[in-house]
């Protein structure tokens, strides 16, 4: 009983689902594992795109990153103003490591570059002034030399409205 009670709620949720109005263009930040840049432009009613720079350094390390993703845009119900997104993309990157420290036995210097692909899925809210906050996570499948493997990506951010 409970089953089919919670299948006709999704299903209905599902039924119910009809595009919000995303804004035009947004940019702001996105601060996460990297802290970045990021632009959205509106594609369609129920779509974007989001291009985005990403940084993250450390005493040792350095990373840089571009990424563009793809959204589908739906309206979260109990909320007016707010939406959750899912959708896929990619990007490249470059790594840079420098063995800085005393202790490390061995002078190790490398860099590389990598590329990744992955899929994102958020929630976000636009306020009644020029303002989008979001939360997401980026699952990124990594392939290069050193930086390769599956990484998740979370982030929060914070974007004008204009």
């Amino acid at each position: 009983m409970k089953k089919t009670i919670l299948s006709v709620l999704l299903l209905g949720i599902m039924i119910n689902l009809s595009a919000q109005n995303i804004a035009n263009q947004t940019i702001g930040a996105r601060i996460g594992n990297y802290f970045g840049v990021s632009y959205q432009k509106k594609l369609a009613e129920d779509s974007r795109v989001e291009l985005g720079f990403g940084y993250r350094g450390y005493a040792y390390y350095n990373d840089m990153k571009i990424d563009a993703y793809y959204h589908k845009v739906f309206d979260f119900e109990p909320l007016e103003n707010m939406n959750w997104y899912v959708g896929a993309g990619g990007g490249a990157g470059i790594w840079k490591y420098e063995s800085r420290y005393y202790y490390d036995y061995y002078d190790y210097n490398d860099h590389g570059t990598y590329i990744f692909i992955g899929g994102t899925g958020g929630v976000e809210y636009k306020f009644d002034f020029p303002l989008l906050v979001s939360l997401d996570v980026r699952p990124e499948f990594v392939f290069g030399n050193f930086y390769d493997g599956i990484h998740i990506n979370v982030g929060a951010g914070a974007r004008y409205v204009f």
